[in-house]
């Protein structure tokens, strides 16, 4: 149905009526992660946290780090000293793959691969 054939809303006009856009369940929607630096990683009985400060990325899959030819495995041995130690390292690049993976990549070929994703926006609150 076209904006000229859908009904009017009550008060409001055609032309001011705001269009309905479908987003698959499937494709989270993520703050720009470029440039970010991740603070944070939480290690929760079904789930992986990583704090971004503005976002927190939520993962019930497993996380796999990469650095250089060593590749780590979420929660497979030394896979959170990997994760760990990406605490501090910013963000040089990120790619989403739709309805599969986010990738962010850090100085010093280090990559973080996070399946099944789904972000939260953290509210940021100033100290007086």
């Amino acid at each position: 149905m076209d904006a000229e054939a859908a009904p009017a809303v009550a008060g409001v006009s055609r032309a001011e009526s705001p269009a309905l856009r479908l987003v698959p369940d499937s494709v989270p929607s993520l703050p720009e992660l470029s440039g970010k630096q991740l603070s944070s990683v939480r290690f929760l009985s079904e789930s992986v946290e990583l704090n971004f400060s503005e976002a927190v990325v939520v993962t019930t899959d497993n996380p796999v780090v990469t650095n250089g030819l060593q590749r780590f495995r979420y929660p497979d041995a030394g896979s959170r000293d990997a994760l760990c130690g990406l605490i501090g390292a910013s963000v040089e690049a990120a790619r989403t793959v739709p309805g599969e993976r986010l990738e962010l990549r850090f100085a010093h070929d280090r990559q973080l691969i996070v399946p099944n994703i789904r972000s939260r926006t953290v509210t940021t609150r100033s100290r007086t």
